[in-house]
C-alpha cells in the first residue's frame, strides 16, 4: 500500500489548544538518561496504576540531554494546582506504525497537538477516544528505544528516547485535519481493510471500490476542533484500488488522504 495526502480545504479554523510552534527546549546537562527499568524496542515501555489527583494534562515539554531526549507531561488538579501524582497510564512503543502512545486515565487536556521536529519526534497529538479518555501520540522521526517513568510532587510522566533498535517500519500520514496511523488488510479476509487514526472532523467519509460510507464521530462544536480517534473497517470489491479517507465538518470535506491499495501478491 502507498499513501498520498489530498489537497486540504483552504478555509480551516485554528484551534487555540493547538501549538504549531515548538515549545521552549532546554538542554539539561545535569539531568541523566538512566533509570531502573530497561529500554524497550517494542511494546510496553511504562505504566502507572495508583490513585491520582490529576484532572488535566497541562503541558508537554522536551529536553535534549545528549545521550537521550526526554519528553515531560505535566498535570493539574481540577482546582488548577500542580498534581502530586500522575494519572494512570500505559505507554506502548508501536514500532510498526512509528508512534509511542500513552493511554491516559484522563479526560481533560490543554494540549491538542504540538509541532516538535526534534531528534526523535516530529509531532505530538492528544486525541480523545469515544469513551472520553485521552491518549498522547509521539510521532517518531527516527529509530528509538524508549523508557517511560513517573515522578511525584509534582506528578509527571517522563518519556526517554534513546537511539537504537530496528528501523521504524512506517510513520503516520499527517495533514492538517487527519492523521492516519495505520491501514492494513485483515488476515484471511480478502478486500477487508482496517483504518485507524484521528481527525478534527466530526465525521469521516471513506470511499473505495465497492463502498462509500460515513462514520459519525462526534457532535459538531463551535471554535476549537478536538482530535477524535477512529478505527473503521471497510470491504473493497475488487480488493485493489484507491481508498479516500475524508474528514467532514457540517457535511463539508476538510482535506483528506488517498491510499492506493495494490493487488495481493500471489503465493507460490
Amino acid at each position: 500500500m502507498v499513501g498520498q495526502a489530498m489537497p486540504r480545504n483552504p478555509a480551516q479554523p485554528v484551534s487555540p489548544t493547538t501549538t504549531d510552534a515548538a515549545a521552549p527546549t532546554t538542554t539539561m546537562h545535569g539531568e541523566g538518561c538512566g533509570g531502573a527499568d530497561p529500554l524497550v524496542e517494542e511494546g510496553l515501555a511504562g505504566a502507572f496504576t495508583e490513585p491520582s489527583d490529576a484532572g488535566l494534562l497541562s503541558s508537554i515539554t522536551w529536553e535534549d540531554r545528549g545521550e537521550c531526549e526526554a519528553f515531560i507531561l505535566r498535570f493539574e488538579t481540577t482546582n488548577g494546582a500542580p498534581a502530586t501524582t500522575p494519572p494512570g497510564f500505559a505507554a506502548l512503543l508501536r514500532r510498526g506504525v512509528g508512534v509511542l502512545r500513552i493511554e491516559l486515565d484522563l479526560t481533560e487536556t490543554l494540549i491538542a497537538q504540538q509541532l516538535v521536529e526534534s531528534r526523535f519526534v516530529s509531532a505530538i497529538y492528544v486525541p480523545v477516544h469515544d469513551n472520553g479518555t485521552r491518549f498522547a501520540d509521539l510521532v517518531l522521526s527516527n529509530d528509538a528505544l524508549a523508557r517511560v517513568t513517573t515522578s511525584r510532587s509534582p506528578g509527571t510522566i517522563e518519556v526517554q528516547l534513546h537511539p537504537g533498535g530496528e528501523p521504524i517500519a512506517s510513520t503516520p500520514m499527517m495533514t492538517d485535519n487527519i492523521v492516519l496511523v495505520s491501514f492494513s488488510a485483515r488476515d484471511g479476509t480478502p478486500g477487508t481493510v482496517v483504518l485507524a487514526g484521528y481527525t478534527t472532523g466530526s465525521a469521516l467519509r471513506v470511499v473505495a471500490p465497492g463502498t462509500d460510507s460515513t462514520l459519525v464521530l462526534r457532535e459538531e462544536v463551535e471554535g476549537a476542533q478536538p482530535w477524535t480517534g477512529f478505527e473503521t473497517e471497510i470491504q473493497m470489491e475488487p480488493d485493489e484500488g484507491v481508498i479516500e479517507v475524508v474528514p467532514q465538518r457540517d457535511g463539508v470535506a476538510v482535506g483528506g488522504i488517498a491510499i492506493e491499495v495494490e493487488p495481493p501478491v500471489a503465493s507460490d
